[in-house]
């Protein structure tokens, strides 16, 4: 194991999720390996391509790019969860809501509320966990696409209340516009 490859701080944490589900963390596939390095290069684009192409076949070697220290793997990588992301991810999305970096918790708000671009819906209290980024996350812009995920979540009883509340105490002026919007999705009759 190289230098880079070893998780530090946070990502330790992320790799101990990665490891508890039983998900071998990397598969061995030196391209799949290789294209997770290069999504922290200026050719990323290529990388993401090798790995969305690959799809399922890659998401246990996507799940340890997750891992990594640097910032911009990570971001990849959960982006990539987005597409394939199916229930052995759910621990690592749910993880990477707490990342230090905002552009990957915005990528795993995303990755957890878009269920229409999975194989399969992931099974996990979604419309608990957005509320929950918008309620406590520091960045408006996550807070933003947190709200924005949750008005595109089925009607849930609590929820209506709950966005109410956040509404009235948010600072954000975009993420007050897109709260309005949500709670019309969430009071729709």
């Amino acid at each position: 194991m190289g230098r880079r490859d070893v998780p530090c701080g946070a990502q330790y944490a992320n790799l101990q999720a990665v490891e508890t589900m039983g998900v071998e963390p990397n598969t061995g596939n030196k391209t799949y390996r290789d294209a997770i390095y290069q999504l922290g290069t200026r050719d990323w684009a290529n990388a993401f391509r090798v790995l969305d192409s690959a799809g399922a076949a890659a998401v246990a070697d996507v799940l340890w790019g997750t891992t990594l220290p640097n910032t911009a793997i990570r971001k990849w990588c959960v982006a990539l969860l987005d597409h394939h992301g199916d229930r052995t991810s759910v621990p690592v999305l749910r993880h990477l809501l707490s990342d230090s970096s905002p552009t990957v918790r915005r990528h795993a708000v995303h990755s957890i509320g878009c269920q229409r671009c999975k194989p399969e819906p992931l099974d996990c209290a979604v419309v608990d966990l957005l509320l929950d980024r918008i309620e406590h996350d520091p960045s408006p812009r996550v807070r933003r696409v947190a709200a924005h995920q949750l008005g595109c979540q089925p009607q849930e009883a609590h929820a209506a209340p709950t966005i109410a509340r956040l509404l009235s105490t948010e600072r954000s002026s975009r993420v007050r516009s897109v709260l309005t919007w949500t709670l019309r999705m969430h009071t729709r009759t």
